[in-house]
């Protein structure tokens, strides 16, 4: 069905405030829109139209549409592309009270030191640093990291055939090391400017990497294969006055922001994980 032949319920009262002001009986505005007198008191009762009536009504009152029919007001989509995701910095550096990021693993610690860093100019510490990265328990962050030291030069069947085979046990504890030591990293880098810094690994497949600022700037992509995230396109949203898929979306980052929290745990040095997983594997 098109537009046109859609149903809307107008604004009745608004209808006739702006036909009184411009002196007109209900007659007067059906002859000047070139719709029935019925149509009219229908529209001034906001029972449901045609929109292409009512559309001819906002004509003649010489207003735009969504005036006298709010439930069709249009938004312009909020979400923007960046080209990498060097933007988030300047979002970091502005940052009121909170940063969070989910990543595979981030490497990118010195660079969010230095946007912490520019941002304790004009602030104080910030309240809340979250990171999560990917558990050395499961194989993705191992795997994602496979991915990032395949050779460039190859073409994409030899890429995938290296990265053919399961990930081995040396990978894995390579990769365990690897996040242990990120995570001494970030924590340097990141403590002289944030009052807590939390540093967590979670045990689900990376699905989205994500940097949330004070709960209100959202910027989002996904992994892409054979290339690492901050040179690549993501998006960035903003919450606020937006329309209703903008707000799903917010709704849905949030949301795969609280899982990936609810199946996380902070960093742990393999012999804490070690007797971690024995005293799991008594319990169960």
């Amino acid at each position: 069905m098109g537009m046109t032949n859609a149903y809307e319920k107008p604004n009745g009262s608004e209808i006739r405030k702006l036909r009184k002001i411009k002196g007109w009986s209900p007659e007067y505005l059906a002859r000047a829109a070139d719709v029935s007198a019925s149509t009219v008191k229908r529209a001034e009762r906001s029972q449901s139209l045609q929109v292409r009536n009512l559309a001819k009504i906002a004509r003649a009152l010489e207003v735009s549409l969504e005036v006298i029919a709010p439930g069709l007001r249009t938004f312009e989509s909020s979400i923007r592309v960046f080209h990498d995701w060097g933007h988030a910095d300047r979002f970091i550096a502005r940052a009121e009270h909170s940063v969070l990021i989910i990543d595979s693993y981030l490497g990118e610690y010195g660079r969010l030191g230095s946007a912490l860093r520019a941002r304790s100019r004009n602030h104080p510490l910030i309240a809340n640093l979250e990171i999560f990265m990917a558990s050395p328990e499961m194989d993705f962050g191992a795997q994602r990291r496979r991915e990032a030291q395949t050779k460039p030069k190859l073409n994409a069947e030899k890429r995938a055939f290296e990265l053919w085979d399961q990930v081995s046990d040396s990978a894995r504890d390579s990769y365990e090391e690897f996040l242990h030591s990120l995570a001494e990293s970030i924590i340097a880098a990141a403590i002289p400017y944030a009052e807590r810094v939390v540093v967590c690994e979670y045990r689900c497949m990376p699905v989205l990497r994500i940097i949330a600022i004070d709960d209100l700037h959202f910027i989002f992509g996904w992994f892409p294969l054979f290339l690492q995230n901050p040179g690549h396109t993501c998006f960035y949203i903003r919450d606020g006055d937006l329309g209703v898929p903008e707000k799903s979306l917010i709704g849905e980052l949030r949301m795969q922001i609280d899982n990936v929290r609810s199946v996380s745990e902070s960093v742990l040095k393999k012999e804490d994980r070690q007797r971690l997983n024995r005293t799991r594997a008594i319990a169960g």
